[in-house]
């Protein structure tokens, strides 16, 4: 959350300070300018809205222990099938099997 409020004042400032440079290089002309404030005020409105508007959930980490073991060991069963079978299976192809990689 301090995160995202640092983030939103720093938008603003340098909305501020790029509208202010433009304003004064075209000649007083407050177009251009306006332009950059209303961009940069919706980087500092995402910003806001990060900060107080998202509801954060913990999500208990058991699942993820699971699923690794369950994949690790069907990685494990294909590894002994081709060692009984006598078939040279490469490490990249038991760990890329089904279109998944695992990470450690």
């Amino acid at each position: 959350m301090i995160l995202n409020i640092a983030a939103a004042s720093f938008h603003a400032s340098v909305g501020a300070i790029s509208a202010l440079r433009a304003y004064a290089i075209n000649g007083r002309s407050a177009r251009i300018p306006a332009g950059i404030i209303t961009l940069s005020l919706v980087g500092t409105g995402i910003d806001i809205y990060k900060a107080f508007g998202i509801i954060r959930i913990t999500v208990p980490s058991p699942v993820g222990c699971a699923l690794l073991w369950a994949n690790s060991s069907a990685v494990l069963q294909a590894f002994r099938t081709a060692r009984r079978l006598n078939f040279k299976l490469p490490t990249t192809t038991l760990i890329l099997r089904d279109g998944t990689i695992y990470f450690r």
